[in-house]
């Protein structure tokens, strides 16, 4: 008979704050945001100073907020695949979960707990990189 973790009420409960949280969030920004540049691009050429390094400030400062998020997202995933391949269990003991998962053991814990660690690593180097790209261009901006 296969074992199951059961949900955290709390966590479900969270995580669906969050989730109306982020999309409110994206809604508002892009609401304000697009406009703003929208107006900014077609007053280019008929203006001698036109907002347009504060435009591409922003979106860099965006890039780097989601750079950040991968990497800390990425890293998250290390850990995750580093406590399952030390547990041998996948979840591993005391992950709480927001739905009622199977508990999984042995070989294909092993592969998962792998997976996760692989995945993880890519996704923070990747975050990593734009993040860097990012850096890069602000100081191209900022240099002229």
């Amino acid at each position: 008979m296969p074992e199951y973790v059961l949900p955290d009420v709390r966590l479900r409960r969270a995580a669906l704050v969050v989730l109306l949280g982020a999309v409110v969030l994206v809604v508002v920004a892009v609401g304000w945001f697009l406009p703003w540049v929208g107006s900014a691009l077609q007053n280019a050429g008929s203006s001698e100073t036109v907002p347009i390094p504060a435009a591409c400030y922003l979106f860099l400062a965006g890039v780097a907020v989601l750079a950040m998020l991968v990497t800390w997202y990425g890293l998250n995933g290390v850990r995750f695949g580093r406590r399952v391949l030390a547990t041998g269990q996948y979840p591993a003991p005391g992950t709480r979960v927001i739905r009622r998962t199977r508990l999984v053991r042995g070989r294909l814990a092993v592969f998962t707990g792998s997976g996760q660690l692989a995945a993880g690593a890519a996704l923070a180097v990747c975050g990593i990189a734009l993040l860097a790209v990012a850096v890069r261009g602000i100081a191209l901006i900022m240099a002229g």
